[in-house]
């Protein structure tokens, strides 16, 4: 993997931009997801953009305060709860990593049944 000066502390801080963001392990499979989260006592709906085993993308229709950090419990659709901690936040898209590997046939399902529709 090419090595990327700064990347590493912009991830840390949440200010990575999006291209930055490509430049991951595992592939992100694009989908269009309903989910739900849990952080600090309170429930909030978002929208999944993209997954992968050990992560993915979503955004929060509205600001939840979710810190660089902080752990939370995500739901995509009736599938969960993926533990996970916030691994960067911009403008409402919110950047996780999960805390356990998605089991592959599980990525699998969730990719096939909520991949967009072109």
């Amino acid at each position: 993997m090419e090595h990327h000066p700064g990347l590493a502390a912009s991830l840390a801080d949440g200010t990575a931009k999006a291209t930055e963001l490509d430049l991951r392990q595992f592939l992100r499979r694009k989908v269009s997801a309903e989910g739900s989260l849990r952080y600090g006592g309170r429930g909030y709906r978002v929208r999944v953009e993209d997954i992968s085993e050990r992560g993915c993308q979503f955004w929060i229709p509205r600001r939840a305060g979710l810190p660089v950090g902080k752990s939370i419990a995500l739901y995509i659709e009736e599938v969960g709860p993926f533990p996970a901690t916030v691994r960067w936040s911009r403008d409402g898209w919110i950047g996780i990593e999960f805390d356990l590997p998605v089991y592959a046939p599980v990525l699998d399902h969730l990719s096939e049944k909520l991949a967009p529709e072109d």
